[in-house]
Parts: C-alpha cells; sequence; structure tokens
C-alpha cells in the first residue's frame, strides 16, 4: 500500500505496532487469568472456598454452582485469549501488507480494499476480545450474588451503548464529524 509518502507510511505501521502491542499485553493477561483459574480449580477445595464467600453471597452458594462460576470465568478468560491471538494475527498481517507496492502484475490479489478487510478483522477479533474481558466484572460479581451481577451488567450495557452509539462521543473520535454543522 506504499501509494502515500512515508510520514504516513510510518505513522500507519507506528499505529499498528502499538496496537499489536496492547493486544500482546491483553492476550498474556487473559492467558495468565485463566492459569490461575486452573489452578484454584485443580488445587484449591471449593468447600473452602465456597465457606469464605458463604457470608459474602447474597443468595444460593451450593459447590455445584461455585464450580460453575469459577469455569465460566476460566472459559471467559480462555476466549479473550483466543480474540486477542487472532487479533495479532490479523494486524500483523496488515503489517506486511501496508509495505508491499500496489502491482497488478507482482501482486494480483492484493487491494486496498482486501487490506481494510483484513484490518477490519483483526480490529473485530480486538473489539471482541476487549468486550470478553468486561464481560470478567459482572462473571466476578456473580460469586456474591445474582443482585450485583444485574447491576453491574445493566450498568455495562449502558456506558457500553453510550461509548458505541452516543452522538458525542462519536464527535470526538471522527474528524468529519467536527466539521459538520447541525441545525
Amino acid at each position: 500500500m506504499k501509494d502515500s509518502n512515508a510520514t504516513n507510511g510510518m505513522l500507519a505501521v507506528q499505529s499498528l505496532r502499538n496496537s499489536i502491542m496492547a493486544c500482546v499485553l491483553l492476550a498474556s493477561t487473559s492467558a495468565i487469568g485463566a492459569v490461575a483459574i486452573a489452578t484454584i480449580l485443580t488445587s484449591i477445595r471449593l468447600d473452602n472456598l465456597q465457606e469464605a464467600l458463604s457470608s459474602l453471597t447474597i443468595g444460593s452458594a451450593s459447590s455445584d454452582l461455585l464450580l460453575l462460576k469459577v469455569f465460566c470465568i476460566f472459559l471467559c478468560f480462555l476466549f479473550a485469549f483466543l480474540c486477542h491471538t487472532q487479533a495479532i494475527r490479523f494486524l500483523s498481517h496488515v503489517n506486511f501488507l501496508i509495505t508491499i507496492p500496489i502491482d497488478p502484475v507482482t501482486s494480483p490479489g492484493l487491494s486496498i480494499a482486501y487490506v481494510q478487510r483484513v484490518l477490519a478483522r483483526g480490529d473485530n477479533f480486538l473489539t471482541v476480545g476487549n468486550r470478553s474481558f468486561y464481560f470478567l466484572l459482572p462473571l466476578a460479581l456473580w460469586f456474591f450474588g445474582p443482585i450485583p451481577m444485574f447491576l453491574s451488567s445493566v450498568i455495562m450495557v449502558a456506558v457500553l451503548s453510550i461509548s458505541d452509539f452516543s452522538r458525542d462521543f462519536l464527535v470526538i473520535l471522527t474528524p468529519e464529524a467536527l466539521t459538520r454543522q447541525d441545525p
């Protein structure tokens, strides 16, 4: 995609590098979280954990339910790890693709639209991986009962809908929105 000047190319490569570094950090964090939960599942007796949480829990505190809660957190960490590693994969591909000159003879399948699709896939995996990290908060609060889990879920949905769909928030993110005049 070497059609623009070197400064814009360097900025694109550095931005992709920063995104990849963030994905590596989040993938490492989710892998450590998954290993920690697996260690908890295999080494700590759930009866001891159940006794420790029983005074703080609102609602049922059965050992089967506690095992389900811990396993759900493990799966969420594992899913976040998989999404972030896929994001690293796609963003690394984009990093290589933007340095290849556009030439229909030497690289017939390479187009700007293809690079945009690969970048969008990487960004989608990053978004889903981040959302799975956000989902860990209600799962962690589920240890204390269904009410804290429900309240945190409602608050999270409200915050994410504001950040995703609010017009004022989008003004910050899109330069063309800054030049648009509202009636």
